[in-house]
């Protein structure tokens, strides 16, 4: 009998996060450690630890007997509103005969040998400072981050390494890609048992490491047994990559990071050129309907913020009219900017908004992620708020440092927030 609890990532799929350190997906902040407690780490650990860890095996088992590891809380916190979760979503996913997950027996799960799904973010290499971002994903945010906090977030992320026995230079904050041979080297031996990539940053094709990645895997033939999965901004697309070397792969499903369009995506994304993206958003499509063309697909991921999440129906037109399909995320990880935290009349006026539109023109194109219906659930299951203040006081702290309006760009949405950058 299948566990209630079960999720077959931990027997086929880890993950390298930001600075190096290995973690079981990327839901979870939670980083594998060695019997020390010492979270394993790219420069000084291999994926083999952390693969035959007693943790990992640890969590397999307690996935295997029902239990619910403290580690995928945010998966039960879902399902317990009745939304869907990560964890449900890799099910789904199991039940495809192309994915890597599909083979194991969810009655007698068995880990895989070597890991055969990866997903790699490369630092915090990055072109962009989006407004939902972090230090510790964008190099860009650095700056801003310290002037918030009064503070040196380089250096503090040092002694927080150093606090858990993993010894790092300033250079390999969140820059490992640059700095760790070591990895490289390890991926090279790996890649024969490689079935499934995913590639996210920092901006991933601003990432020498990540195109002589590619080049390996093409030149070396394995890209033929390797399903590619992309993250990228949409900044910067190389030719090579994109005509020549993607379409080595079994597969390339390219997820452009779009949260808006015109003046709202440059604001949400600053440093970005929304003409640009748009180009390139077009372009890639229509690569990938050409015969010689990646086996695959482009499509865009749309984070919802507080920002935008009144605007989804107009962003879901403009998808549909360039023909790509679209999916949802919610935002995790930033309260202030979450739309769950906002109050609930304002939250309950966005739904009703949302579903109307929706019954005047459907969107069909929201496909994978979480569905526009889910969102709309979303909003009226969280619980009530009595101020708008938290949002209010991260965005008018943003705007003075950028010197930008969010009333100017979303002004709809700032009325119904009352959203002011001046305070009298």
């Amino acid at each position: 009998m299948v566990s209630k609890t079960y999720c077959p990532l931990p027997f086929r799929h880890m993950l390298v996060g930001y600075e190096g350190s290995i973690m079981p997906c990327c839901i979870t902040d939670h980083r594998y450690a060695d019997a020390t407690g010492r979270p394993y780490i790219m420069t000084k650990d291999s994926v083999m630890d952390a693969w035959h860890s007693a943790e990992i095996k640890q969590l397999r088992q307690q996935l295997i007997a029902g239990e619910r590891p403290e580690i995928c809380g945010d998966c039960w916190s879902r399902e317990d509103q009745g939304l869907t979760s990560h964890r449900m979503k890799m099910l789904s996913v199991a039940g495809n005969p192309d994915s890597v997950l599909h083979d194991i027996d969810p009655d007698d799960p068995q880990p895989s040998e070597y890991p055969q799904s990866l997903t790699i973010r490369f630092g915090n290499i990055c072109n962009l400072k989006c407004r939902i971002c972090v230090p510790w994903v964008s190099s860009k945010w650095i700056e801003e981050w310290d002037h918030y906090t009064g503070g040196d977030w380089v250096d503090d992320r040092v002694q927080e390494q150093a606090a858990l026995g993993n010894v790092i230079g300033r250079d390999q904050v969140s820059n490992w890609p640059k700095t760790n041979d070591r990895f490289w080297r390890e991926f090279e031996q790996l890649l024969p048992h490689m079935r499934d990539f995913m590639f996210s940053g920092g901006e991933p094709f601003v990432v020498p490491k990540m195109h002589e990645l590619l080049r390996m895997c093409a030149t070396s033939g394995h890209a033929a047994h390797i399903d590619l999965n992309f993250h990228t901004n949409g900044t910067e697309l190389g030719d090579e990559i994109l005509e020549q070397i993607l379409p080595a792969f079994k597969s390339v499903t390219m997820q452009f990071s779009i949260d808006g369009i015109g003046p709202q995506f440059e604001y949400q994304r600053s440093g970005a050129n929304w003409a640009t993206v748009d180009a390139n958003l077009r372009r890639a499509v229509k690569i990938w309907n050409t015969p010689r063309g990646p086996q695959g697909r482009a499509a865009v991921n749309c984070t919802v913020s507080a920002m935008n999440v009144l605007y989804l129906h107009d962003y879901g037109r403009y998808f549909d009219s360039v023909g790509i399909v679209a999916g949802l995320n919610h935002l995790n990880g930033k309260p202030d900017l979450d739309p769950q935290h906002l109050p609930a009349a304002v939250r309950h006026h966005i739904a009703d908004r949302l579903e109307q539109q929706n019954a005047d023109q459907p969107i069909r194109n929201y496909q994978w992620g979480s569905s526009y219906g889910e969102i709309i659930a979303a909003l009226r299951l969280a619980p009530a708020k009595e101020s708008t203040e938290p949002f209010n006081a991260a965005t008018r702290q943003m705007d003075h440092y950028r010197d930008e309006d969010f009333a100017a760009v979303f002004p709809e949405m700032a009325a119904l927030v009352g959203y002011r950058k001046h305070l009298d």
